[in-house]
């Protein structure tokens, strides 16, 4: 789990980086207001989208590992109710 949200922590790096960074580029360009508040919009709408799409991608990963989970779980309340390892016969 540490794994993902390390993945989590270095794309949100990104973002902060690349909001900054732009934010900078527009704020250093000479471009009259329409033309600023144009760009400024299509770059909150595309980072509106990344972050919409990594959410999706977060969920999807968020969903496929509590369905593993519950399968671990599944499979040690199993072996609890047996008594230990399947391939050991009890006598």
């Amino acid at each position: 789990m540490s794994d993902s949200n390390g993945g989590f922590k270095v794309f949100m790096s990104f973002l902060t980086g690349a909001a900054i960074g732009a934010l900078f580029g527009i704020l250093y360009a000479p471009k009259p207001g329409k033309e600023l508040r144009e760009d400024l919009r299509e770059f909150s709408d595309k980072l509106a989208d990344d972050a919409k799409a990594e959410y999706v991608k977060m969920s999807a990963k968020a969903k496929d590992m509590g369905v593993r989970a519950k399968g671990v779980v599944e499979e040690a309340k199993g072996k609890f109710r047996k008594g230990g390892d399947e391939s050991e016969p009890t006598s």
